[in-house]
C-alpha cells in the first residue's frame, strides 16, 4: 500500500512539471518573421505574447505566430510602436534551466540545513528512554539493608506531591559507589521500576568528542529529553569519567570536561527551584576523584554503597543464576558460595552461565565441581 501511495505522489509531481513546463502548442496561423516585422511597422499589430521559442500576435482581431529570433531590440521596437507586450520572453530552454537550477538549489540546500538539523538533534536522540525496565528488587540478589534503605526514596519518588506537603523534597541525585560488576545498573534499573518511572542509560563515553562545546550540548540535550519525560530516572554510568575534579591549567581535553561538569551543574540546579520529576543517579568506582561541586550536598544527596556480594549475597547470586539446575554430588551449594568468595556478582553470572553451557555440551541437567573450574578458567576467574 505504501509502494503505490508513493507512486501516485511521483506521478502526480511529474504531471505537475508537465503542465507548467512543456513547450505550449502555438495559436494561430503560422506566418514568417519579416510579414511580422512589416506588420508591426503598419502599426497592425495589436498584441505581442512570447510564449517558448514562439512569438504569438494578434493583428486586425486574427491570431497568429511567428519564430522568435530573441532580438536585443525587439521589445523596444515593439514598445515605439504602441504594441502591448505578454509574458517575458523566456523559452522552453531557459524555463527549464530555471526549473533545473531551482531543483538543484532546493536539493543543495536542503541537504545544508537537513545535515545542520541531524547534528544538532542527533544528541537527543542518542540516550535511549526506557517506558518500563521490568526490573524491581526481587531481581536484585543480595544487597538486602541497601534494598530496605532505598524503599523510603521509592515512595518519596512514587508520591511527590503527598512528601512535599510534609516539607521533603526529592533528591536530585543519588551515588551508587562500589567495584565493577557488582550490581550498580541493576540497581538503578530497579529503583526505576519499583519507581515506575521511565529510565534513561548513559555512560561517561557518551558525552565525550573530539569536537569542542559537544559534550555540553550532549547534557542539555539528555536532560531535555528527561524532563519531556519525566518522571525519570538518568542514570550516568562510569560517573567518574565526566564529573572527576576540574583542571583548569589543562589541555584541551581538561577544559571541555570542565564544560561537561558545569553542564551537568546547571541541569541540577535547575531541579533545585523546581520539581520535574527528573532524578539523577550516578555509579562511580572512585567517589575520592570527583569534583567537590558535584558531590555537595542539595545534588547528591544520597550515597549507597554497593559492595562486593557476601556470602548470603552469593549464596543467593547461584541460585538465581543457576537457571533451576541442581549442583550434583561432587559439590555442595556451601562449597560453591566458599569457593566465589571475593568475586563480584557479574564474575558469579559469568562463571554459572558457562558452567551450565558445559553441563549441557556433556547432555547433563546437573552442575559439578568440574564444570564450576572449567567455567572459572573460560572466564580467567580465580576461585578460592
Amino acid at each position: 500500500m505504501r509502494k503505490f501511495r508513493y507512486l501516485a505522489i511521483i506521478v502526480a509531481l511529474v504531471t505537475l512539471i508537465a503542465l507548467l513546463f512543456l513547450p505550449t502548442i502555438p495559436k494561430g496561423e503560422k506566418v514568417s518573421y519579416i510579414d511580422f516585422i512589416s506588420l508591426v511597422d503598419d502599426n497592425k499589430v495589436e498584441s505581442v505574447e512570447f510564449v517558448d521559442n514562439r512569438i504569438q500576435f494578434i493583428s486586425n482581431g486574427n491570431e497568429y505566430n511567428t519564430a522568435n529570433p530573441d532580438s536585443s531590440d525587439l521589445k523596444e521596437r515593439l514598445l515605439l510602436k504602441g504594441v502591448e507586450i505578454e509574458g517575458d520572453g523566456a523559452s522552453f530552454e531557459e524555463s527549464l534551466t530555471m526549473l533545473f537550477d531551482t531543483i538543484f538549489n532546493l536539493i543543495f540546500f536542503g541537504m545544508i540545513f537537513g545535515g545542520a538539523f541531524y547534528f544538532i538533534t542527533l544528541p537527543g536522540r542518542k540516550f535511549k528512554l526506557i517506558r518500563k525496565t521490568n526490573t524491581t528488587f526481587k531481581d536484585v540478589a543480595g544487597l538486602e539493608d541497601t534494598k530496605r534503605d532505598m524503599m523510603q526514596l521509592v515512595n518519596i519518588l512514587k508520591n511527590p506531591k503527598e512528601f512535599e506537603k510534609k516539607g521533603i523534597r526529592q533528591p536530585s541525585g543519588v551515588l551508587f559507589v562500589g567495584n565493577p560488576g557488582n550490581g550498580k545498573t541493576l540497581m538503578a534499573k530497579a529503583l526505576a521500576g519499583e519507581a515506575k518511572m521511565n529510565f534513561i542509560a548513559t555512560k561517561a563515553t557518551d558525552f565525550q568528542s573530539s569536537f569542542m562545546a559537544v559534550g555540553p550540548a550532549k547534557v542539555k540535550a539528555l536532560f531535555n529529553r528527561a524532563r519531556k519525560n519525566a518522571p525519570c530516572i538518568v542514570f550516568i554510568d562510569e560517573f567518574d569519567g565526566i564529573g572527576e575534579k576540574r583542571n583548569y591549567a589543562g589541555q584541551a581535553i581538561d577544559k571541555e570536561n570542565n564544560r561537561i561538569i558545569t553542564s551537568l551543574l546547571n541541569e541540577m540546579d535547575g531541579f533545585a527551584g523546581h520539581s520535574t520529576g527528573v532524578m539523577v543517579i550516578g555509579a562511580t568506582n572512585n567517589i575520592q576523584d570527583l569534583d567537590p561541586a558535584l558531590i555537595r550536598p542539595g545534588r547528591f544527596d544520597r550515597k549507597y554503597l554497593i559492595p562486593q556480594p557476601d556470602k548470603t549475597a552469593r549464596e543467593a547470586l547461584i541460585n538465581l543464576y543457576s537457571k533451576g539446575r541442581t549442583l550434583d554430588d561432587s559439590i555442595t551449594l556451601n562449597r560453591l558460595v566458599s569457593m566465589t568468595n571475593g568475586l563480584s556478582a557479574a564474575a558469579i553470572e559469568s562463571i554459572m552461565n558457562e558452567a551450565i553451557i558445559i553441563s549441557n555440551e556433556n547432555a547433563r541437567n546437573t552442575i559439578s565441581l568440574g564444570d564450576i573450574k572449567k567455567a572459572a578458567e573460560r572466564c580467567a576467574l580465580p576461585l578460592s
